[in-house]
């Protein structure tokens, strides 16, 4: 049961991995449809990652602790989101 969620992780690395090459290798001859499909990587990836990681952290625990663990790194990833987007609403571009 472990090594499905690391090898469902290392599949989401390289999804990020062809993410991060794909729009600098063919922006130029593809136009848009290399930030599209770059982003929809970015999108399998990190919903790949997010579950792999949270099922290794719940597994790491005992079933009493699982729980817990698992809703103070839901609201750890919730808490760190809103931190890094409330300073950007105060931006100013003009």
């Amino acid at each position: 049961m472990r090594w499905d969620a690391i090898i469902w992780a290392a599949i989401a690395l390289l999804l990020f991995a062809a993410e991060a090459m794909l729009p600098g290798a063919f922006m130029i001859w593809m136009g848009i449809a290399a930030t599209v499909v770059s982003l929809i990587l970015l999108g399998i990836g990190w919903n790949f990652l997010y579950v792999g990681g949270t099922t290794l952290l719940t597994q790491s625990y005992s079933p009493n602790e699982s729980g817990r663990a698992q809703g103070v790194n839901d609201m750890t990833v919730f808490v760190v989101g809103l931190a890094a987007f409330v300073p950007v609403t105060f931006i100013d571009l003009r």
